[in-house]
């Protein structure tokens, strides 16, 4: 692996990060009536399920691609990587998830059982408690995917379960790219669930292991300008395609080509950048790449009653205050997460690197 693969993937994590906090900042279902189904919602949509829902795949892809960088996985590079990842994976996603879970009793308490209403109707039990560190469903809360109480850490706790599968996947990316492939229609069609556990971070760091054992250059993957042209042009149908048809019952089909496509051109356009060379931008943004996993985790404690309080302080009566308080949430969050972050680093240096999986 090149060290400008290396510097293309550090480009990638922060950007990626803001893509999953868009998703979480969607105030489409805090709108009055009159403004769904207008252009403020599709806006959202757009930033939200569309550009922000490159941002997982492509962490497991780049995941995939790094583990299996040395080619081969023998039992001792099987047994370092597992330890490596204790400390960058598992004891973060438990300290994060213990953290939420003391969050979720405090709001269990006056005066903010009365902000919470519909946190406060899950009981506080031990049952919870376990459920929270792998599959804490919000029920009748809108969320349908099973989450831990953490829940951007979902993520975090498929990464674990697909790097203890890691070996089989090593055998599988040799068997040829058929079976790669196999394993990409199968979430492309309808990605089933097991315990909780989808295909996505399968197909996708087998993806990335596959690239990675085969030596390509993701940091350079079309040669021809030709071919980066025709991908964005295609990209911007696909977009276009996915938006009209939302509701269809082949949506789910035509929204993961979209996500297939839109990494691609993340890729062309962060190979792009690292050639024109913008050197203050890229050292902004490689500066913040440290603080990727901090904000990753933190914000989900906070995002959802921020953006509300966002929504009843600016009353989103229009879509052009809609979209303000939708962008001002993105931000907020950001920045709020950021701050968490430095003051934590200097006051708490060691308590900070556990939480950050020693980044």
């Amino acid at each position: 692996m090149t060290t400008n693969t290396l510097k293309f993937f550090t480009l990638l994590r922060f950007p990626l990060m803001v893509g999953v906090v868009m998703i979480h900042c969607d105030i489409s279902d805090q709108l009055v009536p009159e403004l769904r189904g207008q252009w403020a919602q599709d806006v959202m949509y757009f930033f939200s399920n569309i550009i922000g829902r490159f941002s997982v795949p492509m962490f497991f892809l780049i995941s995939g691609f790094l583990f299996y960088r040395n080619g081969t996985l023998t039992h001792n590079e099987y047994a370092s990587k597992l330890h490596h990842r204790l400390y960058t994976l598992l004891i973060p996603y438990l300290l994060w998830n213990l953290i939420a879970f003391l969050f979720f009793i405090a709001k269990h308490y006056p005066p903010l059982c009365s902000v919470f209403q519909g946190i406060t109707e899950i009981p506080i039990s031990f049952e919870n408690f376990l459920k929270s560190f792998w599959e804490f469903r919000f029920e009748g809360l809108g969320e349908s995917k099973s989450m831990p109480i953490d829940f951007p850490l979902w993520y975090v706790r498929d990464l674990m379960i697909v790097v203890l599968c890691s070996p089989l996947l090593c055998r599988l990316i040799k068997c040829g790219r058929l079976l790669v492939g196999l394993i990409g229609g199968i979430w492309l069609s309808f990605n089933p669930e097991f315990f909780g556990i989808d295909m996505t971070g399968f197909f996708f760091f087998t993806l990335g292991g596959y690239f990675s054992m085969n030596k390509v250059d993701l940091a350079d993957i079309f040669k021809s300008r030709k071919a980066k042209i025709s991908t964005m042009f295609l990209f911007v149908i696909v977009i276009i395609a996915d938006m009209i048809t939302r509701g269809e019952t082949y949506h789910y089909l035509l929204h993961n080509i979209t996500i297939l496509t839109g990494m691609i051109v993340m890729f062309i356009c962060a190979d792009l950048i690292l050639r024109l060379s913008i050197g203050k931008s890229t050292i902004l943004i490689e500066h913040f790449a440290s603080t990727t996993f901090f904000v990753y985790a933190l914000h989900g404690l906070f995002v959802a009653p921020l953006r509300k309080g966002l929504c009843l302080a600016f009353t989103t009566t229009s879509n052009t205050v809609a979209v303000m308080t939708y962008m001002l949430s993105i931000l907020t969050t950001i920045i709020l997460s950021l701050i968490t972050y430095y003051v934590l680093k200097k006051l708490c240096p060691q308590f900070c690197s556990l939480l950050n999986g020693g980044r």
